[in-house]
């Protein structure tokens, strides 16, 4: 099945088969909800190539529809300048989404979480909750670590601060774009959908918060190291599916929050450029 497009410009109006807050979780407060049944970091960072990616259930016909929304991403950063304000961002980037899918496209895509529901394992639950509730995006902070090893205390704290500025980009956007659009959870839409590792807050589903925090800090990640970017989309798009496995979004919320996350990690790229070469250098080295 595939996934009915978010993004007004991949796809076109209508194609595709068949809130008033925004709930994603700033940084500061990643450690304040941390599920009991959550794969613990250390497990997490063990076996993370053979656990939580490839036994982690997918959403059929998701992963293209993430891949599309990248390209669309790309395609369109030229539209905003990287010194203007977030305003002016926000306003070009929401300006492709079309918002959520029609009724019939959201019916097909309630039918589709069922299902996965039925499949969904307590492993899946565990992995699913691991995403929910921080330490996923834990991962990547360690592994900025990792690609500022060696720097100043200034420049390693200025690429921490680069970080920063792609998520808290994307976390307006997204937070903007759940006020306008004020979609329903899931398991408010149909009764039938009980959510993994725990009941996201009412509405605000469109888009995925969670998948464009991924997305915006993998993108960045991978310019600054880009011998390691295709494992940080990995987790990325890790992250998108298991926010629809574990019935906390519909899969088309996280592609507009995949469009949105990538949209943000370019502009940062785009602002910081000069240090993003010297990073790169340093590393090379």
């Amino acid at each position: 099945m595939a996934i009915a497009s978010p993004i007004r410009q991949l796809v076109g109006h209508g194609a595709g088969v068949k809130a008033a807050v925004t709930h994603t979780f700033p940084r500061e407060a990643r450690s304040a909800n941390q599920a009991a049944r959550r794969l613990d970091y250390a497990e997490y960072t063990q076996g993370f190539t053979t656990l939580p990616t490839a036994k982690l259930l997918q959403v059929p016909g998701l992963q293209p529809s993430l891949d599309a929304a990248l390209a669309a991403a790309h395609r369109s950063a030229g539209g905003v300048r990287a010194a203007d304000p977030q305003a002016a961002f926000d306003r070009h980037v929401l300006s492709y989404l079309d918002g959520p899918p029609s009724a019939a496209d959201e019916l097909d895509e309630v039918q589709l979480m069922v299902g996965l529901q039925q499949k969904r394992t307590d492993l899946d639950e565990r992995i699913a909750g691991y995403y929910a509730n921080g330490p996923a995006m834990d991962w990547f902070d360690a592994q900025a670590a990792q690609v500022t090893k060696g720097l100043s205390v200034a420049d390693a704290a200025r690429a921490q601060t680069l970080l920063d500025e792609a998520f808290d980009t994307g976390h307006a956007t997204v937070g903007i774009a759940k006020q306008k659009w004020e979609r329903l959870r899931p398991y408010q839409a149909s009764s039938e959908l009980q959510p993994a590792a725990y009941k996201p807050a009412d509405g605000g589903s469109f888009p995925s918060g969670h998948t464009s925090n991924a997305f915006a800090v993998a993108h960045v990640l991978g310019a600054l190291n880009p011998a390691g970017a295709a494992h940080y989309l990995q987790v990325a798009n890790t992250m998108a599916h298991s926010r629809a496995v574990a019935g906390a979004h519909f899969p088309s919320d996280t592609v507009a929050g995949a469009f949105i996350g990538t949209r943000a990690g370019i502009r940062a790229v785009e602002r910081n450029a000069d240090f993003i070469a010297m990073i790169r250098a340093h590393n090379a080295a």
